[in-house]
């Protein structure tokens, strides 16, 4: 990974760490949709679970909610039409996902790399990174799902 248009390594914001290190919250592929390390990759099956239980359950009781978080709505777009019934699963917008982590987890303290970060794995495989940092990552990514939670309990 490397800061496009620099000549400098990549470094912990918090410790300047060349290396991965406790302060890593997470680091997001943008563009191939993944997450390859910290504290919420850790812990990212936590937040797609409350995501596929709640809309799960919407899907079943019939309703059509609205929720106040643009993000959460997106994912209901895709997932209520992608629910597989027989298997009780629900098709994620990953892209939708992974733009409320980024910015819930900012909101509770994390702070995102500066620069355009990218990940050059050669022509066609190159991806948008979005790095994040904190003095203490696992009370940021407790305090991002419990934010979480809270979107999705907001609805109407």
């Amino acid at each position: 990974m490397e800061v496009e248009d620099s000549d400098e390594p990549l470094k912990c914001v918090i410790c300047g760490s060349e290396e991965p290190c406790q302060h890593l919250v997470a680091s997001i592929d943008r563009s191939f949709l993944d997450c390859y390390g910290g504290e919420f990759c850790e812990r990212e099956y936590e937040f797609r679970d409350l995501v596929q239980q709640t809309l799960i359950a919407h899907v079943k009781s019939g309703a059509k909610p609205v929720w106040k978080v643009q993000e959460i709505n997106q994912m209901w777009e895709w997932g209520s039409t992608n629910y597989d019934k027989e298997n009780d699963y629900l098709e994620m917008d990953s892209n939708a996902f992974y733009r409320l982590v980024v910015e819930l987890l900012v909101d509770e303290g994390a702070i995102e790399h500066p620069g355009q970060v990218i990940d050059d794995w050669g022509p066609r495989f190159t991806s948008a990174m979005t790095l994040l940092f904190a003095e203490d990552s696992k009370k940021v990514v407790q305090s991002a799902l419990k934010a979480f939670q809270g979107a999705l309990a907001d609805v109407s």
